[in-house]
């Protein structure tokens, strides 16, 4: 039943409560970022962040390439217009650096599993308190850009993780590429990621994009996966403005400008518009599979090595459920977007027609108006001839009858 106020009551400021409570409490977001060394994952982050989150590295001759893949956390604490958020950086150094890379994604299968496991512990608590989350929210893969396509590594590990974490794809160094050669390696990319049934992140999840401007924008992140990226630290100064790039002899790449890389795109989704959706989409779905198979007591050390590997049957046909229902409403709402703008194309031809049809008319009733004009003052001017020729005509003849009646 539905209830229509006839006055103010106060819950309509229920959202800037929350919207309080959010900034007071801050925000968290757990950023992972895989990859082999040399692909510019520490340069990419300190662009993303505006922030000298990594420091300088070291020379070639002084690192020291882990032989197996460690984890390394970073913990920063970023603060825009009175905004706190809480930034958990993972990084995978040692990964895809040895001879032999077998089972080298296991750590971090382990880190993931574990985050799951602390989570889970802390809200199973007879008596709860605040508490970190620091799952995964999402994991930046960095595909190498050999023009090649996957390798064996890239598909293995992406097909380990993709249903343990939000996965993202990146093309790293993308300028070495031409803007032709680097769309046919995202296309081959794609049909390598289709062809192995691997899951990357789902912008249409719950998706919360209200307006025509959002849904375009959501369907150009779409369009330019996986995301071709360059990060830069360095600020040039070009035709007067500072931008972030990187200087070559053949030109300057700006990396804020989607012309030149994908960088934009790829903040715009992880910080603008889908930062909370991939938190949700842990929450909602990928953490509440593990959490399923936690309290059904078929869950082994390593979170992805179960016994039963599938879910119950009830747990299944309800997530594939919702699964089908938000694809659904996503694929509603785009159609209906479409319809509208078909609408809105075809009255505005319409109305163009209209208004060729009106001017063309307006142009006949101004050429009849001068016809018009023109022969009514050739009347008039005949007209006037006419009077005074009759009225001279007149007067001549008036006196020839004077003077004949005079003799």
């Amino acid at each position: 039943m539905e209830k229509v106020l006839s006055g103010y009551v106060g819950f309509g400021n229920l959202p800037s409560q929350v919207y309080k409570k959010s900034v007071s409490n801050g925000f968290e977001f757990t950023l992972m970022v895989v990859g082999a060394s040399g692909l510019g994952k520490s340069t990419l982050i300190n662009s993303l962040f505006l922030s000298d989150i990594y420091s300088e590295l070291p020379q070639i001759n002084e690192v020291n390439i882990p032989k197996t893949t460690t984890i390394e956390s970073t913990r920063v604490h970023i603060v825009e217009n009175e905004i706190n958020l809480t930034l958990n950086l993972v990084d995978t150094p040692g990964f895809a650096d040895c001879i032999d890379n077998s089972n080298c994604w296991e750590p971090i299968l382990s880190y993931i599993h574990d985050m799951y496991e602390d989570y889970f512990e802390n809200e199973s608590k007879v008596h709860r308190t605040l508490f970190e989350d620091r799952r995964v929210h999402c994991c930046l893969y960095f595909i190498s850009p050999n023009g090649r396509g996957l390798k064996d590594l890239d598909i293995t590990f992406m097909k380990v993780l993709h249903d343990k974490v939000n996965l993202i794809p990146i093309i790293a160094k993308a300028d070495t590429f031409s803007y032709d050669e680097l769309v046919r390696y995202k296309r081959l990319l794609l049909q390598d990621i289709r062809a192995n049934s691997i899951k990357i992140y789902d912008f249409s999840y719950k998706c919360t994009l209200i307006d025509d401007k959002d849904i375009s924008l959501n369907n150009k992140f779409i369009e330019r996966l996986p995301f071709g990226v360059v990060g830069s630290n360095r600020v040039i100064e070009v035709d007067g403005k500072l931008i972030h790039g990187r200087e070559y002899p053949w030109g300057i790449i700006d990396i804020n400008n989607i012309e030149h890389c994908d960088f934009s795109l790829l903040k715009d989704v992880l910080i603008r518009y889908h930062m909370q959706n991939l938190k949700d989409l842990i929450h909602t779905k990928l953490y509440e599979r593990f959490r399923a198979h936690k309290l059904d007591g078929n869950l082994s050390p390593l979170y992805g090595s179960m016994d039963n590997t599938e879910c119950s049957a009830d747990l299944r046909i309800q997530e594939d459920e919702l699964e089908a229902e938000y694809r659904v409403r996503y694929s509603n709402l785009l159609n209906r977007h479409n319809i509208y703008i078909n609408d809105l194309k075809t009255n505005m031809n319409e109305f163009d027609s209209d208004l060729k049809l009106q001017q063309q008319n307006f142009d006949l009733q101004q050429v009849e108006y001068i016809e018009e004009k023109r022969t009514f003052e050739e009347d008039h001017v005949n007209f006037v001839i006419s009077v005074t020729d009759t009225g001279r005509s007149g007067s001549i003849g008036g006196k020839r009858v004077a003077k004949k009646s005079k003799h």
